[in-house]
């Protein structure tokens, strides 16, 4: 589970995939679960 963006970037990473932080919000990739990257602070 992430518990921030940077999470979710690293586990994106580790699959091969890489994104701009501007570009997570929008993915596909990613199902957004009670909030979003908004709902964080970093």
């Amino acid at each position: 589970m992430a518990s921030s963006s940077g999470d979710v970037m690293a586990f994106l990473r580790q699959a091969g995939v890489v994104l701009d932080a501007e570009e997570l919000p929008t993915t596909p990739l990613v199902e957004w679960r009670g909030g979003g990257p908004d709902r964080w602070q970093e």
